[in-house]
Formats: C-alpha cells, structure tokens, sequence
C-alpha cells in the first residue's frame, strides 16, 4: 500500500465555515490521516434503526499488507492459494475481508464491529 499519509482514508480536516460543502473538499494540507499505514476501512456502514433517531454503525477494518487479506464472497476466488493480490480499492469495498489462512511472519487482523449510536439531541 503507499503512503497512507496522503490518502483519505479517514481523513480529519479543521472546519473552515459553518456548513459542509458539497461536493466535498479534497483534505488540505492541515488535515490528519487517522488511519496507521496498511489499514483499511473495507466496510463502513451508517443505516437507519427501528428505534427513532438511532443509526445502526457497521465497520470493518483490516490490518496488513495486500498479500495477506482476501474477501472469499467479495472477491470469488481470492483466498485461494496463488490468488492474485486485490488491489487497495478491491479491499476499500469488501465487507467480508478476512485474513488468508497461510504461515508466516507477517501480521493480518480483521475488527468487525457493529453497535447502534442515538442522535444526540440539543435543547
């Protein structure tokens, strides 16, 4: 993966007005890379609940180098031994990455996590 410093994968960027713009502005050179290099957001998810002004969160994180992380549904065929590495953006959309099952000293971790956050209301 390059360098994960000027990629946006989880980018923080100081407000400069009131308001989002739209389209979104490219991260300027004040902004910070939140993400460690060779991690990726493969799933990020913010969906509706049932309960009023609750959201369902679904994000799943991956950890290591390319050769290392394949999706089995995503990606028909990429655990298989041999397997042509995904590229970065292959791994940005799939949610059901997971570490290949290979021996080695380099490490692979997947974090799943799913919870439901509630609207913070303001009076």
């Amino acid at each position: 993966m390059g360098d994960t410093a000027t990629q946006t994968g989880l980018y923080m960027t100081p407000m400069l007005s009131d308001v989002c713009s739209l389209p979104p502005v490219i991260p300027t050179a004040t902004g910070k890379q939140l993400l460690a290099e060779r991690i990726r957001i493969s799933r990020l998810s913010v969906q509706p609940s049932a309960t009023p002004d609750s959201f369902v969160v679904d994000v799943v994180l991956a950890f290591g180098d390319r050769d290392l992380i394949c999706a089995p549904t995503t990606h028909s065929g990429s655990c298989a031994e041999g397997a042509t590495d995904l590229l970065d953006a292959q791994l940005a959309n799939a949610p059901d990455a997971q570490c290949k099952l290979n021996s080695g000293n380099q490490y692979c971790a997947v974090s799943k996590l799913t919870t439901t956050v509630q609207r913070r209301v303001a009076n």
